[in-house]
Formats: C-alpha cells, sequence, structure tokens
C-alpha cells in the first residue's frame, strides 16, 4: 500500500510538472515564460536602437559644440587683434 500511493504522488507530481511545462498551455509556466523573455527580447532590441540613436546625436552634439568652440575662439582672437589695433590707433593720436 506504502508503494501505490508513493507512485501514485509520483505520477500526480509528474502531471503537474508535465502540465506546467507544456508550452502549448497558454497558462502554464514554461509559455509563461516564453512570452515574458519574448517580450524581453523587444525590449531590448527597442533599447538598442535608442542606444544607437542618442549615440549618433550624441556624437553630432559633441562635433557642434567643437565647432561652436572653435569659432568663439576664432572671435576672441579677432577681437582682440580689432582691440589691439584700437590701442595702437590711440596711442597714436595721443603722440601726435
Amino acid at each position: 500500500m506504502w508503494l501505490r500511493d508513493r507512485l501514485t504522488q509520483a505520477e500526480t507530481k509528474l502531471e503537474q510538472l508535465t502540465t506546467q511545462l507544456n508550452i502549448d498551455d497558454p497558462a502554464s509556466w514554461a509559455a509563461t515564460e516564453q512570452r515574458q523573455r519574448q517580450a524581453l527580447r523587444q525590449d531590448l532590441t527597442v533599447l538598442a536602437t535608442e542606444v544607437t540613436t542618442l549615440t549618433t546625436t550624441n556624437q553630432a552634439e559633441h562635433q557642434r559644440l567643437a565647432l561652436e568652440g572653435q569659432q568663439a575662439i576664432a572671435q576672441l582672437s579677432a577681437d582682440g587683434q580689432l582691440l589691439e589695433h584700437v590701442r595702437e590707433i590711440i596711442r597714436f593720436f595721443k603722440a601726435a
């Protein structure tokens, strides 16, 4: 009798596990896990695309900022040269 009970329990447990691992049953654990993995893959694909887009945008912004910095430095140099010329003209008129 004891062996028969153990065998019945084992069969019941096997049926439960088979049900849980049945991918064709949408309510099973395995099917749920499969859907979740698929959703995660889709999320990762979207995130990878967003990262690529942000990386491209970031590189373009860095290039734009570098160019603006170079232009600002060039403008400051030109302004400095103009001020030096104005000083020379003022000195010339003061000396004259």
